[in-house]
């Protein structure tokens, strides 16, 4: 059994999603509190798929996600947006996250490694950041994250660097490829 749900709200917009197995997932974009967009996922996640069927759908997901990434690449360079991306943590800063993490494993060595784990990464964090990690020693194995927290956006700079990033990266022409 799993589910997972989450949401996210900047100003007047807000998006949430919820999944589970055996219910179709769904995700609900409102604008100024009212429903803009809704949509579910057009089959049922049951597990109970055939293993032929299984794989051929990885491969056509793997197939339609390698021409993405090369439609993509005909644009931007991959690691210059990385880059990009990264440095613009001077626009986009979380002033307050509080993370809370319960979880247990069937193998105590797993919980314990993650609690570890954990430790090791609250001890590199900003002190804006306050990871809380609850695990229970229980032999089963279950997990529940939450997250809340503020975070600063200057989107005035941040649109100008976006704008500045595509003016200076984006190729307008495709690059050529290398002789064989």
């Amino acid at each position: 059994m799993w589910a997972a749900a989450g949401g996210l709200a900047l100003g007047p917009l807000a998006a949430s999603g919820v999944a589970a197995r055996g219910v179709p997932a769904a995700v609900q974009v409102h604008v100024f509190g009212r429903r803009w967009s809704r949509k579910r996922a057009r089959e049922q996640l049951d597990g109970q798929s055939s293993e032929p069927e299984g794989i051929e759908r990885a491969r056509q997901a793997l197939r339609r996600a390698g021409d993405g990434y090369r439609r993509f690449q005909r644009w931007f360079d991959p690691l210059d947006l990385a880059l990009f991306l990264v440095r613009e943590r001077r626009r986009i800063r979380p002033h307050h996250l509080e993370v809370d993490l319960d979880y247990a494993f069937e193998d105590p060595m797993l919980t314990g490694r993650l609690l570890a784990a954990v430790y090791v990464l609250e001890s590199v964090l900003p002190d804006s950041v306050v990871v809380r990690s609850n695990p229970s020693w229980e032999l089963v194995d279950r997990a529940q994250l939450a997250v809340r927290g503020e975070i600063r956006v200057w989107p005035v700079l941040a649109a100008w660097d976006a704008i500045w990033y595509a003016i200076t990266n984006v190729r307008v022409w495709p690059r050529h490829s290398a002789a064989s």
